[in-house]
């Protein structure tokens, strides 16, 4: 996860672990701690927090402080010490959380909300091919003309600490709404993901007619049938971006730069690199991406397989 998600999630959280108190009550016939805050800060805990490698161990103890019989509860009474393992716990979290948001800031890499794109890097086995794929990234996003907006511009801000991600913003937009560029970027890696489909079926098609004992000449004519149809099956999917997004590409020239662009978008994607909406973009423009994001997982788990048989 990208340092500023990370960072952005710690700060928009840290108020419901502050919220989360312990009151001392003292009766005549017992004492106890009245605690109150802690269902917000389950929420939180499960579906934001606990996805931070860094802050995970911490949330699980916060999480098993809790007496099982009150975890879906806001508000509830614990035994002193009971309480104070849950205390002890919630600092822990806090602690971290408040590090996190000192390191951040300190290093000066908070800005104000922008709408923004966060490009996940393919691992890479050398330099050689770390800088071909910012080559292909770089015609993919400033080559191809459906990225290409009058009132918009794609400008690159940042690497992001100690991780492989690049960091483009939306320059030009009116208001953080949307964004003709976010729009057309999430609709172009939706259709490199229907290409991606038909080159996996056509792949699987060529490698079990290679294994099928034919004539030579009639293999070739019937492989060269089946790789005119994928290129067939590209154009669709060019045609059906330009009316999706409402571009009509003018001549040969922008179809082939456009091909090119899906192609090259289609390959480093089958390697492992994602896209996302910066995190504090606004909803509407997250929306965009979040039907993409399930397909990036398949892809994830499919080189997973392959690195594991490597190394067997």
């Amino acid at each position: 996860m990208r340092l500023k998600n990370i960072y952005i999630i710690c700060k928009e959280n840290l108020d419901y672990i502050n919220k989360l108190t312990g009151e001392s009550v003292v009766s005549q016939k017992s004492s106890y701690i009245q605690v109150s805050g802690w269902e917000k800060v389950g929420e939180v805990a499960y579906n934001q927090l606990n996805s931070i490698d860094y802050l995970h161990e911490k949330v699980q103890r916060l999480t098993l402080s809790i007496p099982e019989l009150y975890r879906t509860m806001d508000s509830f009474r614990v035994a002193p010490s009971d309480w104070k393992k849950i205390n002890d716990a919630r600092n822990s979290l806090r602690e971290s959380m408040l590090a996190t948001i000192d390191l951040y800031e300190s290093l000066g890499l908070a800005t104000e909300a922008k709408i923004g794109i966060d490009i996940k890097l393919p691992q890479c086995s050398d330099f050689s091919e770390f800088r071909k794929n910012i080559e292909e990234l770089e015609f993919i996003l400033y080559k191809c003309p459906f990225f290409k907006n009058k009132d918009e511009s794609l400008k690159f801000e940042a690497l992001d600490v100690g991780s492989m991600w690049l960091v483009f913003v939306v320059v030009g937009v009116g208001g953080l709404v949307t964004s003709v560029i976010a729009n057309n970027i999430a609709a172009f890696i939706d259709k490199c993901m229907v290409i991606r489909s038909h080159k996996i079926t056509i792949d699987q098609q060529i490698v079990q007619l290679q294994q099928i004992e034919m004539d030579v000449k009639m293999k070739q004519i019937t492989i060269e049938g089946l790789e005119q149809l994928y290129r067939a099956q590209v154009q669709s999917v060019i045609k059906d971006l330009e009316e999706e997004v409402g571009i009509n590409l003018a001549d040969g020239e922008e179809r082939g730069i456009a091909e090119q662009a899906l192609t090259k978008a289609t390959v480093l994607l089958d390697k492992g690199m994602q896209l996302y909406t910066s995190i504090d973009s606004p909803d509407e423009v997250k929306a965009l991406f979040e039907p993409i994001e399930m397909k990036y997982l398949s892809i994830s788990e499919n080189l997973k397989m392959i690195e594991e048989k490597k190394d067997e």
